[in-house]
């Protein structure tokens, strides 16, 4: 089973959530988790204009599908929703409207090899160099134990 991970960046879309839902999960036969903007780094507008809360996604799917919560937890942030209708669960992850800093247990990995330890915070380390020598599986184990425990 596909999981689909989509960002809900913007306050407006043209597609109404119960027909991203259809399309996303009847096509692609997956389950859904939606994301609302991470505030991640700094950028040239306040995020919180152009977010779209997750409660007004899930509150129109509800219009049309019947959401039931579920226990279920895939070991990060996201909170689910079973589609009675479709049997497919749906997830939110919500850093603005419902912070979870406290139970966030992930750390980042970028492509150029910054490991952030927090997206909504500066904290980091360049892993660019340990990645660049080879560095075993276990020794990258060991390094990221290391500078998440400055986190905590």
């Amino acid at each position: 089973m596909t999981r689909l991970l989509l960002g809900m960046g913007l306050r407006e879309f043209s597609m109404h959530p119960a027909q991203l839902l259809s399309v996303k999960q009847e096509i692609l036969n997956s389950d859904l988790t939606l994301i609302e903007t991470m505030p991640m780094g700094e950028v040239d507008h306040d995020r919180t204009d152009h977010y779209l809360p997750l409660s007004l996604v899930r509150a129109r799917l509800a219009e049309k599908w019947t959401l039931e919560d579920l226990d279920y937890n895939s070991g990060g942030p996201a909170r689910y929703v079973r589609v009675k209708e479709t049997g497919r669960k749906i997830g939110f992850i919500t850093p603005l409207t419902h912070n979870f800093c406290e139970s966030c247990n992930r750390v980042r990995l970028t492509c150029t090899g910054t490991l952030y330890m927090c997206l909504g915070q500066d904290d980091s380390a360049d892993f660019r160099p340990l990645l660049r020598a080879g560095i075993s599986d276990a020794g990258l184990d060991e390094a990221i134990q290391t500078v998440s425990c400055v986190r905590d």
